[in-house]
């Protein structure tokens, strides 16, 4: 007898991977399907190599009672990432080898790690690519269905942010890159050392004190 929780689960991903293949110019940045993951009460996961790094897209619920919705949550990785786990033991660290990419747009803004903090002190959410994208999105498209449409805007937005940054984008995970991937590790780092130092500051004039632990860089693989 079929499970019929199995039969959504694959309808799901028949789904995504439609969107997928309609709204992301895969073939364009030489991206080809290399996995996914289809299992009952797990959401889809479908993962795509270049050249020069890995993407993965997850079709996530999110549950509003009298209906469900459905975004699209996009990694990127370098060649060597695992498919499904988000970290891997890295002489005995745990490293994260999916990430997002907020900080690399910053980076290739060329902003400073300076420049971010205080854009977030400022209440400025997100690189300037996402925060036009997010204003500039027609509003009635969001009148569709429910259970695709943010999913659709999710696909949109990084598509734009692969038309915009182009290779520059995917270089950064590129493991022929070794020089490139340090100066963003660092990159990335500095900005959550610089957070980390502020919140300890502020936090000296609350109550009750909160101890805050030394700062621990994000190792990233």
């Amino acid at each position: 007898m079929t499970d019929y929780r199995l039969e959504e689960s694959k309808q799901l991903y028949e789904e995504f991977l439609g969107l997928i293949n309609r709204y992301i110019s895969l073939e364009r940045w030489g991206f080809v399907q290399t996995y996914s993951l289809v299992v009952i009460d797990v959401s889809p996961n479908i993962v795509y190599d270049s050249e020069c790094c890995r993407v993965r897209f997850s079709y996530e619920p999110r549950d509003h009672g009298n209906y469900q919705e459905r975004i699209a949550s996009v990694w990127y990785g370098r060649l060597h990432a695992t498919n499904d786990d988000s970290f891997i033991n890295l002489k005995g660290k745990k490293a994260k080898s999916w990430h997002g990419i907020w900080n690399a747009l910053d980076f290739l803004d060329s902003l400073s790690p300076q420049d971010v903090v205080d854009r977030l002190d400022k209440g400025i959410v997100g690189p300037r690519l996402i925060r036009e994208f997010q204003k500039t999105y027609p509003s009635w498209e969001l009148w569709g269905d429910p259970r695709t449409v943010y999913a659709i805007k999710d696909l949109r937005m990084h598509n734009e942010i692969w038309e915009h940054y182009g290779q520059k984008l995917f270089d950064i995970f590129d493991l022929r890159n070794p020089e490139l991937w340090e100066k963003y590790v660092q990159f990335h780092n500095e900005i959550k050392r610089l957070r980390h130092e502020a919140w300890k500051a502020k936090e000296k004039f609350g109550k009750p004190f909160k101890q805050f632990d030394d700062f621990v860089p994000d190792e990233l693989w």
